[in-house]
């Protein structure tokens, strides 16, 4: 298909790693590895009469990953790699020269990608015990008897459903090896709630962390329900649990580098994710202005060229994922939490709608806020509550040997629950579902403690309402997992 036809149906996704295909091999340990993926950006700057101004040059650590990046066999033609405050993540790729449609502004080779296939020629004892650990794929009884009759081994799950720890294990072996690909994975970089989160190990055992990184996302976008962070995140670790549960002690493990190659993969096709060099350090935008196209003349690569006309010295955007409605193209909340919670990038109904109208919608929402702040208190602004009226009881059961919670819920007006809508911020006005009953049934004259046992069964039915959100969510993955679409 032409470039330029490609630039017209194109609106591609992000940031990702690629490896190397030279003569390397290696062989990784089996025990958890720790490091350190978080890099603070620097800035350089020159005095001139007594002013400090930004100097949009590359660091030393730039121009030693670029050189990297070229030695391997990256095409670096209209762009490059710096580290500078003017990025949205303090480091990114910019234009070194103006741009047209269609130019191309990188490649990167296709036997470079870090890949199952590409890293299992590498690895290949590290393949095999990884093969080892795949889970098996789940069969009925049924089929499981019929499997016996016929002498047949269970079937394990497909490469593909297992790239997060095996691309994890082979990062890992690289570094370990001092592989060539190690040179490019030392640069992994992630710095938000969630990594934050694994690098501390206290998600393991700590419940309060777990509940102040849900803060900390609910802060960076307050328009995603609270809840619906907390799902996400429980997601998120559960994988992260079974990922040591089955992987360690077999294959080089870390917390840390599960939760960043998560981040950095891209869908190359249905059945294959890699990681890409350089391709990783583009960052986001819901309005990418470069895309990502295969190539399969001479040497197979991927090729990234621009979907417009870019300045010198703009920085370049691909998109991670997409967080509209497939029906309406409304902005939607669950992929809105999973996305933030999976790449560290909140959004808004903003991000969903022309971009003049999008300072208006921020007014209209921010008169709303300011509104529930005046008449509710500082806590409006962080949890929301519950219409009255409504009921909830918790009693902790035991039961198999885990506890676990019954949970009964009476709701006088259920649509009453729901966040307010995209419409509700159009017409700039407020329903009153958000307004806080300090007058419990049980204590109206005694507004303090109305006020905390309204509290109390506000946290409750967010607890709940993420329970719902979460199986929910779990069923929804295979739509908005996080891979990169190509």
């Amino acid at each position: 298909m032409n470039r330029l036809a490609v630039c017209a149906l194109l609106s591609l996704a992000g940031s990702s790693d690629v490896a190397l295909g030279f003569g390397w091999g290696g062989r990784g340990g089996a025990a958890d590895v720790s490091l350190d993926v978080t890099r603070s950006p620097s800035t350089a700057t020159q005095e001139d009469g007594g002013k400090s101004a930004t100097v949009e040059t590359q660091t030393a650590d730039d121009e030693r990953f670029t050189a990297w990046c070229e030695g391997a066999g990256i095409e670096i033609a209209g762009c490059e790699l710096r580290t500078t405050p003017r990025s949205v993540a303090g480091r990114g790729v910019f234009a070194s020269r103006n741009l047209r449609l269609g130019d191309e502004v990188f490649s990167v080779p296709h036997d470079v990608a870090l890949t199952a296939e590409n890293a299992a020629a590498h690895f290949p004892e590290l393949s095999r015990r990884l093969l080892e650990c795949r889970p098996l794929r789940a069969r009925g009884r049924i089929g499981r008897l019929w499997d016996r009759l016929r002498g047949r081994q269970p079937a394990r799950l497909d490469a593909d459903d297992c790239w997060q720890p095996e691309l994890t294990a082979y990062a890992l072996a690289a570094l370990e090896s001092g592989h060539p690909w190690s040179d490019w994975i030392k640069e992994f970089c992630r710095d938000d709630p969630y990594q934050t989160l694994v690098d501390s190990g206290s998600w393991a055992d700590d419940p309060a962390a777990i509940l102040r990184a849900v803060d900390e996302f609910s802060q960076m976008a307050p328009d995603v329900p609270r809840f619906k962070v907390h799902a996400a995140l429980g997601v998120r670790l559960e994988r992260l649990d079974e990922y040591l549960e089955g992987y360690r002690g077999a294959v080089p493990t870390s917390p840390s580098m599960y939760a960043t190659v998560t981040s950095r993969a891209v869908g190359l096709s249905d059945s294959v994710t890699a990681l890409l060099p350089f391709h990783d350090m583009v960052n986001h935008s819901p309005e990418p202005n470069i895309a990502m196209q295969f190539e399969s003349d001479g040497r197979p690569r991927f090729s990234f060229f621009a979907l417009g006309d870019i300045a010198e010295d703009d920085e370049l955007f691909l998109k991670y994922s997409d967080v509209t409605d497939d029906d309406d193209g409304a902005w939607d909340e669950d992929k809105a939490a999973w996305q933030l919670v999976q790449w560290g990038i909140p959004s808004g109904p903003e991000d969903c709608c022309p971009p003049f109208m999008r300072s208006k919608l921020t007014s209209k929402r921010l008169g709303i806020l300011r509104g529930r702040v005046k008449n509710q208190g500082p806590q409006a602004s962080i949890v929301r509550t519950t219409p009255s009226g409504d009921t909830f009881s918790s009693d902790k059961k035991k039961g198999s040997g885990k506890e676990r919670y019954e949970t009964t819920l009476r709701v006088s007006n259920p649509s009453a629950c729901r966040e307010p809508s995209i419409e509700d911020e159009r017409d700039g006005s407020d329903d009153g579902d958000d307004d806080i009953d300090l007058k419990d049934d049980e204590a109206s004259d005694d507004n303090e403690r109305g006020r905390n046992s309204m509290r109390r069964k506000r946290t409750d039915f967010e607890w709940l309402c993420m329970v719902a959100f979460q199986k929910r969510l779990r069923k929804k993955l295979k739509f908005i997992d996080g891979v990169m679409p190509s």
